[in-house]
């Protein structure tokens, strides 16, 4: 009875591992004068493995290897069996081959046969319901056998061992929720550093007004140049505490609605002054109530970018105005004009040159680009091959103002006195040709 109470599991439980019942162990043994052995089991593994083992016999002290290398799994052995049916097995006085049965091999059927166990008792060990695992005392003693005190005994101590696995359990669960708070702590104090220094590095202003108040709560540098510059505040005015009127006056009325209705207010491209900015003030709600607890206020400043874009408009405008105007020139030529990239294929035509010829579209000028159905002829009334074509001698760096060729009119086939002026068009290099048409029959 005396040994109940000094079992030496208070430290155990407190241990980061429940894994070690040695000294338990070596105490129950004392208290029994004879062999004990502690089975925890695993569920992982899904067996009972060895955890306390402690003899007064030391010659039996090496079967010890033999218990740890060959776990029990439930149903097998005294202590699987104990596990499963969840009742003690008492044995007054082992006689013949009692425990030998639950050998599993010859092996183990030596060793419990050198162990010389005159009288035995296992027990199960449950925690609160819970069936966690065995404990074994045998003795080898025959002048003396378990009795019914011994068993209450068994029960005690499989009572203590399942109070400090429970223990165990909960020093763990709390010792986790400890450093799992530490480390929630950890990460919202980075996450707080790591916020504030995006918010001064942000390329936007950013501040943050009360609801109720409408009083400033936070603010980054951006926003604080933004307000000394277009609001009532100077450089050296401490901004935090100030109401939205005290600094901008024109945007009280807008948070006030924000703040009411909950609904965003997006301003794009807002004049103030001589800059423009983007504008966004929305509302924060609570997690949990719902209700509009502060408003943040965006401010972008997109002065260079507007007045980018709007110089980019007007450049466009003005080249669709000399395309217009160019187009308008060429349709009024009565040249025949044909436009040629670096790869021989025809860009465009005026209308002048698909009357010449006798074309119907711009499709059809495409297809016949490379004049071998208009019969193309030189001075002395012979074909010009493709290579010596006005277009690829152009996109050779030729320039011939003035080359006399014959070609024949697709509808008509009537022939056609030609003067063709071929220039290339450069750009870092030959990038096209153009070729002028101008009919000299009547000539």
């Amino acid at each position: 009875a005396e040994c109940v109470p000094n079992l030496g599991l208070e430290m155990v439980a407190m241990a980061p591992s429940f894994d070690n019942l040695d000294d338990p162990a070596l105490r129950i043994a004392q208290a029994v004068a004879g062999t004990v052995r502690i089975y925890l089991y695993h569920s992982s593994t899904g067996t009972l493995d060895l955890v306390g083992y402690s003899t007064v016999e030391q010659e039996l002290a090496h079967f010890r290897d033999y218990f740890v290398t060959h776990p029990y799994r439930p149903g097998e052995g005294l202590p699987g069996t104990v596990f499963q049916i969840g009742r003690p097995l008492l044995f007054y006085e082992v006689r013949g081959d009692a425990l030998l049965g639950f050998a599993r091999d010859t092996v183990e059927r030596d060793i419990k046969t050198a162990l010389h166990e005159q009288s035995l008792i296992a027990y199960p060990i449950e925690s609160y319901g819970e069936r966690i695992g065995a404990v074994v005392m045998s003795q080898s003693d025959p002048r003396r056998n378990f009795d019914a005190e011994d068993l209450e005994f068994a029960r005690s101590v499989s009572e203590r061992i399942g109070a400090a696995s429970h223990i165990h359990r909960l020093t763990t669960i709390a010792q986790d929720g400890h450093r799992a708070a530490e480390e929630l702590a950890r990460s919202e104090v980075d996450a707080r550093v790591r916020f504030e220094g995006v918010l001064e590095s942000a390329p936007i202003g950013i501040a943050v007004i009360s609801a109720d108040e409408l009083r400033f709560e936070l603010a980054n540098a951006r926003f604080f140049d933004f307000a000394s510059q277009y609001g009532r505040i100077s450089l050296d005015t401490k901004m935090i505490g100030l109401r939205a009127a005290e600094v901008l006056p024109e945007v009280e009325q807008i948070l006030k609605q924000v703040a009411e209705q909950g609904e965003p207010r997006i301003d794009e491209e807002l004049s103030i002054g001589d800059r423009y900015v983007n504008r966004i003030i929305s509302a924060a709600r609570g997690r949990f109530s719902g209700i509009t607890q502060s408003l943040t206020v965006l401010v972008q400043d997109i002065t260079d970018q507007v007045r980018a874009r709007r110089e980019i408009e007007n450049l466009a405008t003005m080249m669709a105005e000399r395309s217009a105007r160019l187009d308008s020139i060429l349709g009024s030529m009565t040249d025949g004009l044909w436009v040629y990239d670096a790869n021989g294929m025809v860009v465009d035509v005026n209308q002048a040159a698909l009357n010449m010829f006798g074309l119907a579209s711009r499709a059809d000028a495409i297809e016949h680009g490379t004049f071998e159905k208009f019969r193309l002829r030189d001075a002395e009334n012979r074909l010009v091959a493709l290579h010596d074509m006005p277009y690829a001698r152009a996109l050779a760096g030729q320039t011939v103002p003035d080359y006399l060729a014959v070609a024949t009119h697709l509808i008509s086939g009537r022939d056609l006195d030609l003067s063709i002026a071929v220039a290339p068009v450069e750009s870092r290099g030959i990038v096209g040709a153009v070729l002028v048409f101008r009919e000299i029959t009547p000539l």
